[in-house]
């Protein structure tokens, strides 16, 4: 599958519909989405699909170590009734049910107009009770400030953060792999195949023991692999991914100075 054959994919990175932008107040980066920038005809549902997946899979990329999920800002404001899609809906849902599960720290559904009341009835029976839990309506940027601090909340939510969003567009200089080294590479994949190895010996015994104290220390040997995975893949990025927007934007940078 090709994106740059995608129009309504790069449509929809061009408006900013789902942004990844901040921390909160456990340092989950959080992608704050505006779903009055959504309307169907923009785009086909496989378009929705392929963008929802690169979005989950851009914010996975700010993670840092010990952090392991994201956090989900809905931003409802102008919402209309334009704007609803249950397919999608549906898709995230099941996407983050069936795929990652573990991801989704807290999702936030901020200022809901009235009329959303009768949708949430509907969407709310499609939810696994795991993820539902994780759900928290908000109104008032106190609410919001008791997970995020003001400095990560979007000035237009009554936060300080003024960043808007400016798509950059992909070129052969800004979105290529950085790195073209072809014996680097085999010697970076080689190390990650045997942590991979170790790892998965590790969680079977880990799982297998029935001794608290080394299952104990059998966690923590599997904690510093994961580590050792985690720089392992900063090694191997460069090397492998093409440049995304966030990328060509600095904001790799932009989360490590927080």
């Amino acid at each position: 599958m090709q994106i740059e054959n995608k129009k309504g994919v790069m449509k929809q990175f061009e408006l900013g519909k789902a942004v990844v932008r901040g921390i909160d107040k456990k340092g989950r980066p959080i992608v704050i989405i505006k779903p009055r920038l959504h309307h169907s005809s923009d785009q086909t549902e496989e378009e929705v699909e392929l963008y929802t997946l690169l979005v989950i899979e851009y914010a996975r990329l700010f993670l840092i170590e010990p952090v392991d999920s994201c956090s989900i800002l809905f931003d409802m404001s102008g919402f209309t009734m334009a704007n609803m899609d249950y397919t999608p809906v549906k898709y995230i849902i099941g996407a983050f049910e069936a795929h990652y599960p573990e991801s989704l720290g807290v999702l936030f559904i901020h200022k809901a107009p009235w009329i959303f009341s009768g949708i949430w009835n509907i969407i709310k029976n499609w939810l696994d009770p795991v993820v539902a839990s994780k759900i928290i309506f908000t109104k008032s940027i106190d609410e919001l400030e008791k997970v995020i601090e003001l400095k990560h909340i979007p000035k237009d939510l009554g936060g300080e953060d003024e960043y808007e969003w400016e798509y950059l567009e992909p070129s052969e200089e800004l979105s290529s792999v950085p790195i073209k080294d072809s014996e680097k590479l085999s010697e970076v994949e080689k190390e990650r195949n045997e942590l991979i190895d170790q790892f998965l010996e590790l969680t079977i015994k880990w799982i297998e023991s029935n001794n608290e104290t080394d299952s104990r220390e059998l966690l923590n040997q599997r904690i510093e692999l994961g580590k050792k995975l985690g720089e392992n893949y900063t090694k191997l990025d460069p090397m492998t991914r093409n440049r995304a927007c966030y990328d060509r934007l600095g904001q790799w940078e932009h989360l490590n100075n927080y």
